[in-house]
């Protein structure tokens, strides 16, 4: 504990006025200092000085009410509310759907969709390519739905005898 300086002056003269003018003063000096220090401890517990308060922020309740920012020193326990937010409640202008914005805003969504396709797409790396360089797809691929199955193991034998005839060639 820090002893202030007032309080240790304050602490001198008593002690001195008890030795010059009380009889028996050595015994009353150490009652008295024993008393003083310990009221002095006593006053320091006592007495928070929130050194290093602590910021709560803004809560709803369970009820539903809306507790604003508040201190709190870890210390002694004290909360205070924090003075730099104002009561001012938000003004609501729209309520409600308007179908006159829907169009607008598919419009918007599409616009987005494509672009963010488009950075796909330059981002893999196949936005430079052109048509020339594309990989074809073949054409009896191409009529097939996407759905349908293709047996491989035709295709597979086919390429076999094809590689099986340029090799004897």
């Amino acid at each position: 504990m820090a002893i202030s300086l007032l309080g240790l002056s304050s602490l001198l003269i008593g002690t001195a006025a008890v030795m010059l003018f009380v009889p028996g003063g050595p015994r009353a000096i150490g009652i008295l200092a024993i008393a003083g220090v310990g009221a002095y401890a006593v006053a320091q517990l006592l007495r928070c000085r929130h050194p290093s308060p602590g910021l709560l922020p803004p809560v709803t309740a369970d009820d539903g009410s809306r507790t604003g920012p508040r201190w709190c020193c870890h210390e002694c326990g004290k909360v205070w509310p924090a003075a730099f937010e104002h009561e001012s409640r938000p003004i609501q202008k729209y309520t409600g759907y308007d179908e006159s914005k829907a169009t607008a805003a598919a419009r918007r969504a599409e616009a987005l969709t494509r672009q963010q396709r488009g950075l796909a797409v330059r981002r893999s790396g196949l936005a430079g390519r052109s048509r020339a360089t594309a990989p074809q797809v073949p054409a009896h691929v191409a009529t097939h739905a996407s759905a349908d199955v293709v047996a491989i193991r035709r295709h597979r034998l086919a390429k076999e005898r094809d590689d099986a005839r340029r090799r004897r060639a």
